[in-house]
């Protein structure tokens, strides 16, 4: 089978989740024999090159436009359609898969992969279908989130990049799709509150080792919240949580890993404010693969407190599960799809400081329910997210629609 994905950004010009898990995904399908194409985005323009790299062929088309007109250019980008249009009529595809498109390939994209492949789907990851940037509830307690955002919620958001057609051309162009693919139920939810149908549920899938980790770093005492650090990902919330958990348990620490440098002094100037135990807090910058390894293996816990209803399971819950480490996470998003409350890891408010504290007191002092809970986790990885479960879910779906071209 002919695979094309259409990919704003992939590694390693980019690290970001999404990216990384696409590049996972293509790379499986190589190994199993079926032809993979890349079309990607650059933005210097002698990076606007054709490459193989593991058996993948990626076309590099260049793009790069202010961030003031990117309402504009990520539905319809005339800098690289012909580009595309070109490489596609190259490649012949059976399957064009678009996953995140919003930035440089555009949605049109979907028009012309529609016109010279056989089937063609788009994986939504997020609300930029419907929502102008990352969505915030107003309900502050767990359960139904009205997902439901107007024009006037948009005019409010985008302000003078308000484009007031956005909408309604991402709308026209995402039909092109045979099937739109949501990472979770809860964002499968948020689309169809906003008008979006013929969604399915794919839940994303995380490559395992071949050798199956050993339960560690419970005696460290480390809590460790990952990824790209900020506000949103309840950073602040965690941190007022930390004196009542350092009341429990006076060895407590914490490492946040994957700020930038506006957010990292931003996040110590809170710890000063707070009066927060500076030395028991470590605050770092992106994480290379090999030390973030490293750290996840000493740690004892992960905790995701996103205060926004993150639409991804969280791939810091996978990392966490890949090493057996318990996880309190929140329960706003697509989290709860993973971690099973009681079983694998805690559920928790972020709103509620008290509770969070205290789940992640209890896991800190009992080892015994920190190892149930890691043993678990890792086993439900394996069982239902693991990444050759989903490219056999994701295959079949590529079969069906073939079948009827």
């Amino acid at each position: 089978m002919k695979i094309l994905f259409l990919a704003d950004f992939i590694p390693p010009r980019h690290i970001g989740g999404p990216g990384k898990r696409n590049w996972e995904v293509a790379v499986k399908l190589a190994q199993l024999g079926h032809e993979v194409f890349f079309i990607t985005s650059c933005q210097n323009k002698k990076q606007e090159i054709e490459e193989t790299r593991e058996k993948i062929r990626i076309f590099n088309v260049y793009s790069k436009y202010s961030p003031v007109l990117r309402d504009y250019f990520n539905i319809y980008n005339p800098f690289v359609l012909g580009k595309i249009k070109k490489i596609i009529k190259q490649v012949k595809p059976d399957v064009v898969h678009a996953d995140m498109v919003n930035t440089h390939l555009s949605y049109a994209s979907l028009s012309v992969a529609k016109k010279y492949a056989s089937a063609v789907f788009l994986h939504a990851r997020d609300f930029m279908l419907f929502n102008f940037g990352k969505f915030f509830q107003k309900e502050r307690v767990c359960g139904a989130i009205n997902y439901r955002v107007s024009w006037l919620d948009n005019l409010k958001a985008g302000r003078k990049r308000f484009n007031p057609f956005r909408r309604l051309f991402i709308r026209k162009y995402i039909k092109n799709a045979d099937k739109i693919f949501a990472i979770s139920q809860e964002l499968a939810e948020a689309l169809a509150q906003n008008g979006i149908t013929n969604v399915a549920v794919l839940h994303n899938g995380f490559p395992l080792s071949a050798t199956e980790p050993e339960f560690g770093g419970f005696e460290a005492k480390t809590i460790y919240l990952f990824g790209r650090l900020n506000e949103a990902k309840g950073v602040y919330a965690l941190l007022d949580a930390f004196p009542l958990i350092k009341e429990k348990v006076p060895a407590a620490k914490i490492i946040l890993a994957g700020a930038d440098n506006y957010e990292q002094k931003k996040i110590k100037a809170y710890i000063s404010e707070k009066r927060l135990p500076a030395a028991d807090i470590e605050v770092l910058g992106w994480m290379s693969g090999d030390q973030a390894t490293a750290i996840l293996k000493s740690v004892s816990l992960v905790v995701s407190p996103s205060i926004y209803p993150d639409p991804l399971l969280a791939g810091a819950n996978f990392e966490a599960a890949s090493f057996k480490k318990p996880i309190v996470t929140t329960c706003f998003g697509g989290a709860k799809e993973f971690v099973l409350d009681g079983r694998t890891g805690y559920v928790v408010n972020p709103f509620d400081i008290k509770e969070l504290a205290a789940k992640i007191t209890e896991l800190l002092g009992d080892k015994e329910k920190a190892r149930s809970f890691g043993e678990a986790a890792y086993q439900r990885l394996q069982a239902d997210f693991s990444l050759d479960e989903y490219v056999k879910n994701l295959l079949s779906w590529y079969a069906e629609f073939l079948k009827r071209a």
